[in-house]
């Protein structure tokens, strides 16, 4: 197993998890950061040919989706999973989320780092987790279990073969 840790690893932010495992590689959150300059995870670490085979959201807090929208651009292929209550919270924390990107933009007299489009984009892209929380990817087996974080939190166990990670 492989971690690659693009963002959140030592600050609250910008959360966001490369899992390879078994051939198999799973995106867990693209967050933004709420404050300092560089407000994305450090997305140059992906793999830009292959990319993930699929992206996994714990929940609906800007910390851990405020880059979907870039990583979507990036790879719009790849299927993005989360609850059905995180998906609902999504279409609210995403708009929110670009505004404050937006804002913080103005101040600086920068660009922002994705368009409304881009959000639009991916939240209609986003697919329900499957009702029996299990979901096969690649050579590993998913298990959504329920975090209590916020409404539509999850947590993932991934199995292979005879180990499961948590």
């Amino acid at each position: 197993m492989e971690i690659r840790v693009l963002g959140g690893g030592n600050e609250v932010g910008a959360s966001c998890l490369l899992v390879k495992m078994e051939g198999t590689s799973v995106l867990i959150d693209a967050g933004m950061r709420m404050h300092g300059d560089e407000i994305m995870p450090m997305l140059g670490m992906l793999d830009q040919a292959e990319g993930p085979e699929c992206i996994l959201v714990t929940h609906a807090h800007a910390d851990h989706i405020g880059a979907l929208p870039v990583v979507h651009s990036l790879y719009p292929q790849v299927p993005i999973y989360a609850t059905p209550p995180t998906c609902d919270l999504m279409r609210i924390m995403m708009k929110d989320s670009y505004k404050i990107m937006e804002m913080r933009s103005r101040q600086s007299h920068s660009l922002p780092s994705y368009t409304e489009q881009q959000v639009d984009s991916v939240l209609n892209s986003i697919l329900h987790f499957p009702a029996s929380n299990r979901l096969q990817v690649g050579n590993i087996t998913i298990t959504n279990f329920r975090a209590g974080h916020i409404l539509g939190a999850s947590c993932f166990c991934s199995r292979a073969a005879e180990r499961a990670y948590w």
